[in-house]
């Protein structure tokens, strides 16, 4: 049983970009307290003094409906970060690393777009696939609950698309993605 749901910078980003924070809430009225890490507060933060990423990260900040952020053991995330980054000293992943450490400890789905960190939580973080969304995850979710239609999810792909960030999913209403039936019926024909 999960105990609510934490999550990464840039699926914050995405919500903000496709002005659909409050979506956020609507899906996740009844799932416990939202909550995000100290370092993916940190990264928010950081992306303000960006040209490309000012308006959604000041969005994000000011969207009160968030816990304050938790932290994670400091070693653990360190190690992970180790895992998920290049080796470098950069601080790239810590956030994603952060998010991973705290999502065990707590037994929360974590929701992330960027694709190493899902693919890392959901098969070698002791999370599993079923701790582990996306936003087309929650987006779907929100369409079962009939707050967002067909149309208002492609229209949230396109937004994330023409602010030049990618969503991990390839699904039908990504700008030039195939759905999975299109790529299925390619792969019979090769």
């Amino acid at each position: 049983m999960s105990s609510g749901y934490l999550y990464d910078s840039v699926t914050l980003q995405h919500f903000a970009v496709a002005n659909s924070l409050d979506l956020l809430r609507s899906v996740h009225a009844s799932a416990g307290e939202p909550r995000w890490t100290e370092q993916v507060r940190r990264e928010v933060q950081n992306g303000t003094n960006r040209l490309l990423s000012d308006a959604h990260c000041r969005a994000v900040l000011d969207f009160t409906w968030l816990a304050e952020p938790v932290s994670g053991d400091a070693v653990e995330t360190l190690r992970l970060r180790a895992v998920l980054g290049d080796g470098t000293d950069s601080d790239d992943h810590l956030g994603e690393a952060e998010s991973i450490v705290v999502a065990r400890s707590l037994r929360a789905i974590f929701v992330t777009d960027d694709g190493p960190a899902y693919d890392f939580a959901a098969h070698r973080s002791n999370l599993g696939p079923s701790y582990v969304q996306d936003a087309c995850t929650i987006l779907w979710t929100a369409a079962s609950m009939r707050l967002i239609d067909e149309p208002g999810i492609e229209r949230f792909h396109h937004a994330v698309f023409d602010a030049q960030r990618t969503m991990r999913c390839r699904c039908r209403f990504w700008p030039g993605g195939k759905s999975l039936d299109d790529q299925m019926r390619t792969l019979r024909w090769r």
